[in-house]
């Protein structure tokens, strides 16, 4: 299966600032460039053009990233520990044992 790199700019979260990917950590699983720079853009978009080693670097490790960080199996499990950390706050809170 291909994996493709991921150059991203914060279009959907205006308000945050555009380094706190979440999802794209920058030169690792892909790049980042911030909202309103085309030149940075296309500057991004020529190196992995440029460098096809990097592309497929940076894909494959931003496929590896998603898998590991956001496939269902690892959203319940965190999601699961969410709700039995907040019932033993709640036990622990109202003296229940």
């Amino acid at each position: 299966m291909t994996s493709w790199p991921s150059i991203r700019t914060d279009l959907i979260n205006a308000g945050a600032r555009w380094e706190d990917s979440e999802v794209v950590e920058d030169g690792k699983t892909g790049l980042l460039v911030p909202p309103g720079h085309p030149e940075e853009l296309a500057a991004a978009l020529g190196r992995v053009l440029d460098n096809p080693a990097l592309g497929r670097s940076l894909g494959q490790a931003g496929r590896r990233r998603v898998e590991a960080q956001f496939s269902w199996a690892s959203v319940a499990e965190r999601t699961e520990h969410v709700y039995a950390d907040a019932i033993a706050e709640f036990k622990r809170s109202s003296g229940e044992r």
